[in-house]
């Protein structure tokens, strides 16, 4: 694993011109995303990718409630800054108006997709964040929202 040092100064680099925009550096928004999709066709992919504040890749997997008994989605984000990614799951209410993330610990079922997951995005040079590095400012990067840009500012969502 990298360490945070490391990761802080390839981001500072990244962001040392101006804010950096997919549109006009023509990032892929789809990049991933038949590998993925083909990879989990048993589950319903969507590619959420939209580079307004955004600098990754976002995909959701959502899991069949008649397999967990709930409603639950996995969602991966793939940076274009770092070759980085983040894992998240979030439970929905039935109407799916409601949804909080919340840990692997929480349904041990998910285990196995999650693991799935982490292990295709690794396939592919991806490394995960360690959750304790998203909250780590970055000094010297100026973003259009973040007052104090974070590492998850940085590397996913400026929001």
């Amino acid at each position: 694993m990298q360490n945070l040092n490391n990761w802080i100064e390839k981001i500072q680099q990244f962001f040392s011109g101006a804010t950096p925009d997919g549109f006009s550096l023509n990032w892929d928004e789809s990049r991933f995303f038949k590998l993925l999709s083909d990879r989990f066709s048993n589950f319903n992919v969507n590619n959420n990718t939209d580079f307004n504040y955004s600098y990754c890749n976002s995909f959701d997997i959502k899991l069949p409630a008649s397999l967990l008994n709930g409603n639950y989605i996995i969602t991966l984000k793939l940076s274009f800054v770092l070759d980085a990614f983040v894992l998240f799951i979030t439970s929905y209410s039935s109407d799916f108006k409601k949804g909080k993330v919340i840990s692997i610990s929480d349904v041990p079922e998910l285990k196995g997709i999650y693991s799935d997951v982490t292990e295709f995005a690794e396939s592919l040079g991806f490394e995960e964040v360690n959750d304790k590095w998203l909250e780590e400012i970055v000094p010297g990067v100026e973003l259009e929202l973040a007052a104090e840009p974070t590492v998850d500012n940085c590397l996913f969502d400026d929001f």
